[in-house]
């Protein structure tokens, strides 16, 4: 029984003793060949020698992610103080209201804003009395460019007003004309104008 006990004692003491042995790597390069070795023992003298860490043990990667992770809690939370900060100095330093800070962020010059304003633009070309028009598009840019709250109230006195559609579109005349002649690709009217098909 002794004997096993010594054996275990012994092998552990060796595991213990070979973990933490952790092998330096140096890489050396021939300064005149540029040659490169890589070896665990010191480069001679006329060589230009290169430490290489050897690989971590686990315990040390953890430790390294836990204080990683750590720093980078620290930086979000700095980053959240600062803007909390910021937030609360602007508010505190903002002129009466109705006057616009030299802080606040101008919605008018936003990328939001010019992407409603193109669509709104492209929904004019296209838009007729029978699809409604583009006052979902004028609200989308009055959302973008003005903000909220003063979106809301030109949405609003936009809503009561009163919608005056004028159709300026030419009637079409066919019904009172009368085909005359019709052939292969055209039809003549009684006008002397032709249809083609």
């Amino acid at each position: 029984m002794p004997n096993i006990l010594k054996t275990i004692l012994a092998s552990l003491l060796t595991l213990m003793l070979s973990a933490n042995a952790v092998a330096q790597v140096n890489k050396c390069k021939d300064l005149k060949t540029g040659h490169i070795t890589y070896s665990d023992a010191a480069c001679p003298k006329s060589d230009a020698a290169t430490k290489i860490s050897g690989a971590r043990s686990s315990e040390e990667l953890s430790t390294e992610r836990k204080r990683a992770s750590e720093a980078q809690e620290q930086t979000a939370l700095r980053f959240q103080r600062e803007a909390q900060a910021t937030q609360i100095q602007a508010v505190s330093s903002s002129p009466a209201r109705g006057r616009p800070s030299a802080t606040a962020v101008d919605l008018s010059k936003s990328y939001e804003c010019s992407t409603a304003k193109y669509a709104l633009e492209v929904a004019k070309n296209r838009a007729t009395p029978l699809n409604g028009g583009t006052d979902s598009y004028q609200d989308q840019v009055d959302m973008a460019c003005l903000g909220p709250d003063a979106a809301a109230k030109i949405i609003a006195a936009r809503a009561g007003a009163t919608k005056i559609i004028i159709n300026n579109a030419p009637r079409c005349r066919l019904a009172t004309q009368e085909l005359t002649s019709g052939e292969r690709d055209a039809c003549a009217l009684n006008e002397g104008s032709q249809l083609n098909r």
